[in-house]
């Protein structure tokens, strides 16, 4: 029961069930196991090569300020700063090299443009581009690719036979990564990957015997969708995500569908506001906590209620893990916000 007195809030007697603001199967991000990497207080100091053009320095930088109006980052040009982003093109690899973001001692942290944008005005580039480079900036950032979560064969199926053996480390789990939140699997990432990417069927050079990938698949994989893709939906995610595989004809703005390049879901922007705060004013709670360290931050949360309660700033907010939470109840005379944005919270 919640009871307002004289700005006041009384928790006591009953039990107050905190449900989730979002009913759709579609979650959180994977991110490193450790703060260390993550760039130091959110900056990220970035210099480019001499041959990468102002179109595309553009489009790069449309892409970090999507990023930056999530969560505390702050791109800044270079100065004298040891480790930092180098960007440059015309490079073969990986746009950003693992392991994914901040790498102390690392030097030049290599982003390769490759021709990303190139020859694009200013404001003229597409979703897909703009938003391909958010996707790459994820990476800066800290942000692996939702298919390589440690936990992924609970909820995807890999076509082995499909995946270009140059690329299969794209979908190798990162071992030293978390996912948030722990059961599900956020499909409407900017991380995740579009189904027929690095599909050997998309280049129409099957392997022999033909029994083991179909002989020709097309550029868009076609009819033989579900043979060309390199990984399929186990339930409850199939259901949701099937029909949304692709997107039709060229993107737009938050289109949905199965490897976007159109958008930052509404749980990544939540998890990048976590790792690199804009604020103080939160605190992060989550029952069964492993971690010795206990100081309300999203890697180091509390595990009681009252803690985080007390210990956020006047007027900030308390964000709880599912779970029941006994000894909550109490006066509580600071004025706060709750919130379950997973639900299944129970405080008494």
């Amino acid at each position: 029961m919640n009871n307002k007195r004289q700005n006041h809030w009384i928790l006591a007697c009953s039990a107050i069930l905190i449900a989730g603001a979002h009913a759709k199967v579609s979650y959180g991000s994977v991110y490193p196991d450790t703060p260390d990497q993550l760039w130091p207080d959110g900056i990220v100091p970035y210099e480019y090569d001499p041959d990468v053009g102002d179109d595309q320095k553009c489009c790069l930088e449309a892409a970090m300020e999507i990023w930056e109006a999530e969560a505390g980052i702050v791109f800044v040009v270079r100065t004298d700063e040891t480790d930092y982003v180098k960007v440059q093109r015309n490079t073969v690899g990986p746009n950003y090299p693992p392991p994914v973001g901040f790498r102390s001692g690392d030097g030049g942290h290599v982003l390769n443009l490759n021709t990303w944008c190139d020859g694009v005005p200013c404001g003229a580039e597409s979703p897909q581009q703009k938003f391909g480079l958010v996707h790459e900036v994820g990476h800066v950032l800290g942000l692996s690719h939702t298919q390589q979560r440690t936990d992924w064969d609970q909820f995807i199926e890999l076509n082995d036979c499909v995946i270009d053996p140059a690329f299969v480390g794209n979908f190798n789990p990162v071992t030293n990564s978390l996912a948030w939140p722990r059961t599900q699997m956020d499909v409407d990432s900017i991380m995740s990957y579009p189904v027929c990417v690095f599909s050997i069927c998309r280049t129409n050079n099957c392997p022999s015997p033909p029994q083991d990938c179909p002989a020709l698949c097309g550029t868009s994989c076609g009819a033989d969708f579900d043979m060309c893709a390199t990984y399929s939906f186990k339930e409850p995610l199939a259901s949701i995500w099937n029909p949304l595989r692709t997107c039709p004809g060229p993107q737009a703005e938050g289109d949905i569908c199965v490897g976007q390049r159109n958008h930052i879901s509404e749980w990544e922007k939540l998890v990048i506001s976590w790792l690199y705060p804009p604020t103080t004013n939160w605190r992060f709670v989550e029952k069964g906590n492993p971690e010795e360290t206990e100081d309300g931050t999203f890697y180091y949360p509390f595990e009681l209620f009252e803690d985080g309660a007390d210990d956020v700033p006047a007027g900030g907010t308390v964000w709880v893990q599912p779970g029941v939470y006994g000894s909550a109840d109490g006066i509580y005379t600071k004025a706060m916000v709750v919130k379950g944005p997973l639900g299944g919270v129970v405080l008494n």
